[in-house]
């Protein structure tokens, strides 16, 4: 049995004109053409809905980059959410 993958739908893309094809043809569409899938890590793979989602992947990011030269920069809209979490 082949494992299942974990895959982002946040990214998609399929050709204008296929689209507008399966659009014109059936009134809706999801994709149009050929589809593919890409393997992505679980990190990657996260979906972040809620805020709840966002403290979270905030407190993984903020661990995992603990030990290392690199820092975290935020935008001036997640300011509220910081202030929160510090």
């Amino acid at each position: 049995m082949i494992p299942a993958r974990l895959g982002s739908t946040r990214l998609r893309m399929c050709k204008r004109e296929s689209f507008l094809e399966n659009f014109q043809k059936n009134g809706h569409t999801l994709m149009g053409g050929v589809f593919s899938t890409y393997p992505v890590s679980k990190l990657s793979g996260m979906i972040i809905k809620y805020e709840e989602d966002l403290l979270l992947a905030d407190a993984i990011m903020r661990y995992m980059i603990s030990n290392s030269r690199d820092s975290v920069k935020y935008d001036n809209l997640v300011s509220n959410i910081n202030s929160e979490i510090d």
